[in-house]
């Protein structure tokens, strides 16, 4: 008779709105599955009361938070980051997972790799093998892909970039995007629901707009902003478009955006800025909205299967796969 194995201890960590609303149903399966003990580290902008204190989106979620790790956002990020690795160090010498499991491409995961790697902890990392040249996240996946011991895919052309980044065939499992479950496993708000709860009519054409720093070229960063607000006013005024704003990504030149879209959104009665959708609100309003306008990745990796049109600006997310769902344009307004 063999022995009855041990859970396998898997450590999730996730630093933001952006991974976390792609990993929840996989927190929610390794939760409830025998053959593992899952344990939630939550950091970065998670805990920024800025960013929308978003770990309550998790704490309403019903999972509970083993660890957490205030970053200092509004700072040097290389101090943040060596503050990651200190704390994160702390937890994992006493915890010792068998698997620390991350998702993407942020900065943060950079600290979270090395210090697996110097305590010899395995990483399993979801989301390698994609290409986003207009941001440094395309280097850190890259690295990340490159310390990490087990890659889950989206499909066969990232899986090949894995392969030919070196790593054996045996550690690649073309898995799909896990997001995608929000889609088949979440149970959305109904229009009336969201607008009651954003105060905004969805019967009007309605924009959700998302626009991340191109950090790649953040020098560009103010002529985008300016090209980016003339061509919203154009739009209002050739389609009636209303819009809904939700914050960047906790990046280096973020707070310019912050600022800028809080100051269109409140000088107009038809455009709404919110810190932090959430996923079920942001999945749900996929559903009800006209149009998405920015450079998030959610154009397309979620877009399509709510079979949403998406206007991707700039080259934040040039060499990702787009389904005919998305138009990519250059930084003018005309364009945009």
């Amino acid at each position: 008779m063999m022995p009855e194995q041990s859970p396998i201890s898997v450590c999730v960590v996730t630093t933001a709105r952006a991974d976390y609303g792609l990993l929840r149903w996989l927190i929610h399966d390794l939760r409830e599955d025998d053959a593992f003990r899952m344990q939630l580290v939550a950091s970065g902008s998670h805990l920024s009361h800025r960013h929308g204190y978003t770990i309550n989106e998790i704490r309403r979620d019903g999972y509970s938070v083993a660890c957490e790790i205030p970053l200092d956002l509004d700072g040097s990020l290389t101090r943040a980051m060596s503050y990651l690795t200190t704390k994160l160090g702390e937890y994992l010498t006493e915890s010792r997972p068998d698997l620390l499991l991350v998702l993407g491409d942020r900065w943060e995961l950079l600290p979270i790799a090395s210090v697996c790697t110097i305590l010899g902890i395995p990483i399993g990392h979801i989301s390698g093998g994609e290409i986003t040249e207009g941001a440094i996240d395309d280097s850190v996946r890259h690295a990340i892909t490159k310390l990490a011991h087990i890659h889950f895919v989206a499909n066969e052309v990232y899986a090949n970039r894995v392969r030919q980044l070196g790593e054996e065939q045996w550690r690649i499992c073309i898995s799909g995007g896990p997001g995608l479950d929000n889609f088949t496993r979440t149970r959305r708000h109904s229009r009336e629901a969201l607008e009651d709860d954003l105060g905004l009519s969805l019967e009007r054409p309605t924009a959700l707009v998302t626009l991340h720093p191109p950090t790649n070229s953040l020098d560009t960063l103010d002529s985008l902003l300016n090209e980016f607000q003339r061509a919203l006013v154009l739009a209002q005024e050739e389609f009636g478009l209303q819009y809904i704003f939700t914050a960047p990504n906790a990046d280096p030149g973020a707070g310019k955006i912050e600022t800028a879209l809080k100051r269109f959104s409140s000088e107009r009665s038809d455009c709404i800025f919110v810190p932090s959708l959430g996923p079920t609100r942001y999945i749900s309003l996929m559903h009800y909205v006209s149009i998405m306008i920015g450079n998030s990745s959610s154009a397309f990796h979620e877009a399509p299967l709510a079979q949403l049109p998406a206007v991707n600006i700039g080259d934040r997310q040039k060499g990702r796969l787009a389904g005919d769902n998305v138009v990519s344009v250059s930084i003018t307004a005309e364009a945009i």
